[in-house]
C-alpha cells in the first residue's frame, strides 16, 4: 500500500506552508518599476549571466617531479590498509591515496566486523587529518614555537621533583581498543612506580559491566550479535544510532531483512522508549512509554516468561514487587519472546539505571539468549569495557588529599567533559601536560601542550569485539612537523627519565613489532601479508566461564528512582560529534540529524504534548536547571516523544579545539549524573526569546505524492500480495514485462552498451547517513554554514528524506535515500539553455560544468529537488593544508555552477579502463561500486549495469516491491526503490492502512 498520509514536520501535518528549497536574491522593494528601470536591469541581469556566473578556472602553474618514487605510477592511486576506532570499537579500513597522500577511506572488505563498509566518523577521519586547525608547534608556557626536545626535558625535570617530593603523576587516556597500547602503559607503570594509569573517558557507561561483574563473573559490556536475533526489543538502547559498534549492528540487523522473495522471513524490532532514536525509527513496533513506567513493563514482562521459562525465586519475588505496568503489551511481548527463545534478546540503554539492566539480563538469562554461540556471546566483549568508575575515583581521592604533582592528558579534554568538582581538583595540579591534536580546553589549561600524529599518520593496533586484530599503519608524513605518536612521545619521555627503559626500542614501530614477534611469532612475510590484508584473524580469545549469581541479581532488582513529577532531561552522544571530539569537523556539523534533521546545534527535543502544557513552540529559547547547573537551549518539538521527557546531546559548546567549533550549540555535560550518562530532574525556565535552527526536513518537499510504498510482512506473504498504490497513466509493458512504458511520440534510445542503474532497499536502509558522507568526500562537495543551510543551500548530492506516517504522538517513520533519479526523459535536460546537462549513451545525467551560466532553470524543472547550485565560492576561503583534502578525480566546482549526482561516473570510467586494459568490451558486475554503495552498510543501495540480466542491479529491478519515484511523471528514473516492509503483527495492519 501506498503511505498517502506522509508527513516531515508538525507543519505539513498540520497544514502550513513549505519553505522554499532554496532562497534567491532580496526582493525588489514594493514600488512601481518604470520601464527604463526593467530595460535596465534586465540587461544588467543578462551580464551578470554570462559573466559573474559562468565556471571561471584559477590559474595553476604546473611542476612534474624530476624522478618519482618506483612505486608510483601516474593516475593509478594506491591502497593501504588501516584501522578505525571509535573509542574501544575498531573496525578495518582500506585508504586510497593519490601521489602520496590519503584522499578517499573506506571499510576494509576483509574486515570481519564491516566487510567493507564505514561510517560518518570513520569518512569524517579524513577531514581531521588535513584539519588547518590541527595544532604543528609545541607550546611550552609562554613560548608558542618550542623545540619538542627542550619540551620534554622540562616534562622529565617536573616528573623527576614530582617523584622526588613522594608524590604521583597520572596519565590520563581515553577509551581505545589498542592491546599494544595497553602493554605500553602496563611498563611505564612497572618501571616508574609514582605514575598512575587512568582512563577518563568523557562519558561513563559502566552500569552493564558493574552488573556483569557482580552476576556473571564477566567484568565487561558483551555485545549483541543482532545476526543471530529473531526478535530484538529494545528499551532505549539504540544499537542503530548512536552505539559505538553501531556499523556492526546494522549489517547483522539488515541480514535479517533481506527479502528476495514472498516467502522470506524478517527479523522482528521492538522499540520501548521515550524518546525518538534511530532504532526507534526503523522498529516494526514501537511503544512510546515514560522512563518512570520502564521498570514496571520490564518487571511485568519479566513475570510473564517466568510462566514458562525457570526464574530463580529470589529474582522473580524480587520482580514481583515492583508496581507492573502495561501489563496487556508485556503479556504479548512475553509470547513473542518465548516463540524465539534463544533468538529473543531485550537491550537496554546505557544511560538507564541498573535495575532496569538487571531485569534485563534476569529475561534474557530465561530466554537462553545468554552463553557460547548466543546473542549475547561473552566471547563478543568490548575491549576495556571494565568499570572506570574505581580509577577515576581514586585520582579524585588523590587529588582531594593533596598527592597528585602531575597529569599528563593524552587525547583527553576532561576541562570540556568533566564535571565542576574534577575540573577545579585537576586546575590545583601544578604540573599539567597535553598530548593532543587540537590546541583543545584541557590544553588550554596546561602548562605544556604537544601536538601528536594522526591517526593515519601513525602506528598501532585494535582488537575488534571478535577478537580480530589490525594494524593501523600510516599512511603520510605527519603534517605536525614531523611530531610522532603520543605512543612515540611517551616514549621519548621513558628513556629521558631511565635511560635503561625500553632496550632495544627507538620508537613506537619497533614496541609494535617487537610484541607483535614475542605474542605471534610473526615472520617479515607474514606480517607484510598482514599490512596488506588489514586483518589477524588467528587470535586466541581467552574467555572467562560464565557463572549466573541469582541473589546478586535479585539485589539489583529494585526500584529505578525515575519519577513522573516534575521534566526529566537526558543528555546524550550527539549522532554526529558524538562526544565532542570532533565537532570541528564541518562534514558533521552539517550533516542533518537522522531524527530532527537539525544541523550546527543541539536543542532541547519535547513532546508535542509537554510543548503545548508549556506554552512553547521549535526555536523557543529555554533554561534547564539540574542542581547547580544551567543550559540554555532553543526547543524542538519532535513527534513521538512521551510527555514530560527533554532530550538533548552531549559534544556541543565547544571553545578551543578551531574554528567551525566555536559558538555552536551548548554544553550539556553538567547535565550528567556525576559523568555518568542518565536522567535527571530538572526544572524549566521559558526566556521569551527565540533561536534560529538550520534543519533540513522541509527543504525539497515531495510530500502530498506517492513517494514511498509501505506494506507489512503478512500482507507481503498473503496470496494477493501488497496492495502498492499504482501510479495511473497510459502506457504498454516493458520489454521486461515489470514496468510500464508511458505513451510518448519520441522513440526510446535503444542502449547498446552499458546502461547504469541503481536499487535502493528501503527495509534495509536505517538512515545512518554514511552514504551522504562518503559522497561529500569522494566528490567535493562543500559545506556552507548555518545560515546558508537556513536559506536551503546545503550542497549535499544525496539527502535522506525523513517520513512520518500516523499520528503525531504514534508516527511510524520511513527513510528514503534521495539523490539525482538519472532520468531517461529528464526534466532538467530539455530545459538548459546551454546543454550543460545532457544524457549519456549509458544513461547518465551528465553536468558540463564549464558549459553551465547558472540559470537554475534545471534546479526549477527537477520534480525531486536533487540539484544544488553553488551561490558562493565555498572554496575561495580554503586555508592549508586543507586543499590536500580534495579529490583530483573530480572537478571542484566554482560559484554560479550546479551540481548533482554523477552516480561517480569517474569511479565507471576508471572500472572501464581497467576492462579495457583487460581486453574485456563490459564492466563486470561489482567493479564499480559508487561512494554511497560502498559506505552503506546495511547493503541498502544497490548499483550496475541494467543491460547485464545476471547483474544483482538488474535482477533486484524485477522484485515485486520495486517502484518508481513519481513514476507518473514520466521522466523515466534509473533509479528502482523497493517497498518499505515492516515485520508488524496482523493486528497492526489496520492501524497501518488507517494511520
Amino acid at each position: 500500500m501506498s503511505a498517502s498520509r506522509l508527513w516531515q514536520s508538525l507543519d505539513d501535518l498540520n497544514g502550513g506552508q513549505s519553505e522554499a528549497e532554496v532562497s534567491g536574491l532580496d526582493p525588489l522593494p514594493d514600488n512601481e518599476l518604470s520601464r527604463r528601470q526593467f530595460l535596465k536591469l534586465l540587461s544588467a541581469s543578462a551580464a551578470l549571466a554570462a559573466v559573474a556566473a559562468g565556471c571561471r578556472r584559477p590559474d595553476h602553474k604546473l611542476v612534474p617531479a624530476v624522478s618519482a618514487p618506483e612505486y608510483q605510477v601516474p593516475g593509478l592511486p594506491l591502497f593501504y590498509t588501516t584501522v578505525f576506532q571509535h573509542k574501544n570499537a575498531a573496525y578495518g579500513l582500506v585508504v586510497k591515496c593519490r601521489e602520496g597522500r590519503p584522499i578517499k577511506i573506506e571499510g576494509n572488505p576483509s574486515h570481519p566486523i564491516n566487510h567493507g563498509a564505514s561510517s560518518i566518523h570513520a569518512q569524517a577521519l579524513l577531514y581531521t587529518l588535513y584539519d588547518p586547525d590541527r595544532i604543528r608547534r609545541v607550546r611550552l608556557g609562554q613560548l608558542l614555537q618550542a623545540p619538542l626536545s627542550q619540551a620534554l626535558k622540562e616534562i622529565a625535570t617536573a616528573l623527576q621533583k614530582t617523584a622526588a617530593e613522594g608524590k604521583l603523576c597520572y596519565l590520563c587516556i581515553d577509551e581505545h581498543s589498542s592491546p599494544t597500547y595497553d602493554a605500553l602503559l602496563a611498563e611505564l607503570q612497572r618501571r616508574f612506580p609514582w605514575l598512575r594509569g587512568v582512563i577518563l573517558p568523557s562519558f561513563l557507561t559502566d552500569t552493564a559491566a558493574e552488573l556483569n561483574a557482580r552476576v556473571l563473573g564477566l567484568p565487561a559490556e558483551i555485545v549483541p550479535h543482532l545476526g543471530r536475533a529473531s526478535v530484538i526489543v529494545t528499551v532505549e538502547a539504540d544499537p542503530l544510532g548512536i552505539d559505538r559498534y553501531a556499523l556492526w549492528h546494522i549489517r547483522n540487523f539488515a541480514h535479517g531483512r533481506r527479502l528476495r522473495s514472498r516467502h522470506d522471513k524478517m527479523n522482528r524490532l521492538i522499540a520501548v522508549e521515550s524518546m525518538m532514536t534511530v532504532t526507534g525509527t526503523n522498529a516494526d513496533t514501537r511503544l512510546r512509554m515514560h522512563p518512570a513506567a520502564f521498570e514496571g513493563f520490564l518487571a511485568a514482562l519479566l513475570v510473564e516468561i517466568a510462566r514458562s521459562r525457570p526464574v530463580p525465586g529470589p529474582i522473580l519475588r524480587a520482580a514481583a514487587q515492583l508496581p507492573h505496568a502495561y501489563a496487556e503489551k508485556a503479556q504479548q511481548l512475553a509470547r513473542e519472546l518465548l516463540q524465539a527463545g534463544e533468538q529473543g534478546v531485550v537491550l537496554v540503554g546505557a544511560h538507564l539505571p541498573e535495575p532496569l539492566h538487571a531485569l534485563a539480563l534476569a529475561i534474557n538469562w530465561a530466554l537462553g539468549s545468554v552463553g557460547d554461540g548466543k546473542v549475547l556471546d561473552p566471547a563478543y566483549t568490548l575491549p576495556n569495557s571494565f568499570p572506570k568508575r574505581p580509577g577515576i575515583e581514586r585520582l579524585r581521592e588523590d587529588l582531594r588529599a593533596g598527592r597528585v604533582g602531575a597529569v599528563l592528558f593524552v587525547n583527553v579534554n576532561p576541562f570540556y567533559s568533566a564535571d565542576w568538582e574534577l575540573r577545579q581538583l585537576l586546575r590545583n595540579v601544578p604540573w599539567r601536560v597535553a598530548l593532543s591534536l587540537y590546541h583543545d580546553e584541557t590544553a588550554a589549561e596546561s602548562w605544556v601542550h604537544i601536538p601528536v600524529a594522526h591517526p593515519l599518520e601513525s602506528w598501532g593496533d585494535a582488537l575488534a569485539v571478535d577478537g580480530s586484530l589490525s594494524i593501523q599503519q600510516p599512511l603520510i608524513a605527519p603534517l605536525n612537523e614531523g611530531i610522532g605518536s603520543a605512543q612515540d612521545i611517551l616514549l621519548q619521555l621513558a628513556r629521558m627519565l631511565d635511560p635503561e627503559s625500553f632496550p632495544g626500542v627507538e620508537t613506537y614501530y619497533d614496541f609494535l613489532r617487537q610484541r607483535w614477534q614475542q605474542r605471534y611469532g610473526l615472520s617479515e612475510p607474514q606480517w607484510e601479508s598482514l599490512l596488506r590484508e588489514g586483518v589477524y584473524t588467528a587470535v586466541p580469545r581467552e574467555t572467562l566461564p560464565l557463572r549466573f549469581d541469582a541473589p546478586a541479581l535479585a539485589g539489583a532488582i529494585r526500584p529505578s528512582g525515575l519519577g513522573r513529577e516534575g521534566l526529566l532531561a537526558v543528555a546524550l552522544p550527539s549522532y554526529a560529534l558524538y562526544d565532542g571530539s570532533l565537532a570541528n569537523c564541518p562534514w558533521l556539523q552539517e550533516l542533518p540529524d537522522p531524527v530532527t534533521k537539525l544541523t550546527w546545534d543541539n536543542v532541547a527535543a519535547m513532546s508535542p504534548g509537554t510543548a503545548a502544557r508549556l506554552g512553547l513552540q521549535s526555536e523557543d529559547l529555554v533554561q534547564l536547571r539540574a542542581g547547580e547547573t544551567v543550559v540554555t537551549l532553543p526547543v524542538w518539538v519532535q513527534p513521538g516523544m512521551a510527555d514530560g521527557v527533554v532530550v538533548t546531546t552531549l559534544g556541543y559548546g565547544r571553545t578551543e579545539g578551531g574554528e567551525v567549533l566555536k559558538a555552536v550549540g551548548q554544553n550539556t555535560y553538567g547535565l550528567l549524573p556525576q559523568q555518568q550518562l542518565g536522567y535527571v530532574s530538572v526544572s524549566l525556565t521559558p526566556l521569551g526569546k527565540r533561536y534560529p535552527l538550520a534543519t533540513t526536513q522541509r527543504h525539497a518537499q515531495l510530500v502530498g505524492r506517492p513517494i514511498v510504498q509501505v506494506t507489512t510482512l503478512p500482507e507481503y506473504h498473503s496470496p494477493e500480495g501488497p496492495r502498492f498504490q499504482q501510479p495511473e497513466f497510459p502506457g504498454y509493458p516493458a520489454p521486461d514485462g515489470r514496468y510500464r512504458i508511458p505513451l510518448t511520440i519520441v522513440p526510446p534510445y535503444e542502449y547498446k552498451g552499458h546502461r547504469w542503474g541503481m536499487v535502493i532497499d528501503l527495509t534495509a536502509c536505517t538512515g545512518c547517513s554514511a552514504c551522504v558522507i562518503a559522497c561529500q568526500a569522494e566528490n567535493n562537495i562543500p559545506t556552507v554554514g548555518k545560515e546558508q543551510v537556513r536559506r536551503g543551500r546545503e550542497m549535499h548530492w544525496i539527502r535522506i528524506d525523513r517520513y512520518y506516517l500516523g499520528s503525531v504522538d504514534e508516527p511510524r517513520v520511513v527513510h528514503q535515500p534521495m539523490l539525482c533519479q538519472h532520468c531517461e526523459n529528464a526534466p532538467c535536460e530539455n530545459v538548459c539553455p546551454v546543454a550543460a546537462t545532457t544524457h549519456s549513451p549509458e544513461g547518465l545525467n551528465e553536468m558540463t560544468y564549464n558549459r553551465c551560466v547558472g540559470t537554475r532553470y534545471c534546479l526549477n524543472n527537477c520534480p525531486y529537488k536533487v540539484r544544488r547550485f553553488n551561490f558562493l565560492n565555498y572554496h575561495t576561503d580554503t586555508r592549508p593544508p586543507l586543499e590536500m583534502l580534495f579529490n583530483p578525480e573530480v572537478t571542484v566546482r566554482m560559484r554560479g555552477v550546479m551540481e548533482k549526482c554523477t552516480f561517480c561516473v569517474q569511479r565507471i570510467n576508471e572500472a572501464k579502463w581497467h576492462a579495457r586494459d583487460e581486453g574485456r568490451e563490459r564492466v563486470r558486475d561489482g567493479e564499480v561500486l559508487t561512494a554511497c554503495q560502498q559506505a552503506c552498510p546495511a547493503g541498502a543501495i544497490v548499483f550496475g549495469d541494467l543491460n547485464d540480466p545476471q547483474s544483482q542491479v538488474a535482477q533486484l529491478r524485477q522484485s515485486d516491491r520495486g517502484y518508481f519515484v513519481l513514476e507518473e511523471l514520466n521522466v523515466r528514473p534509473s533509479i528502482t526503490y523497493l517497498a518499505k516492509v515492516w515485520n508488524a503483527p496482523a493486528e497492526e495492519v489496520h492501524q497501518l492502512r488507517t494511520a
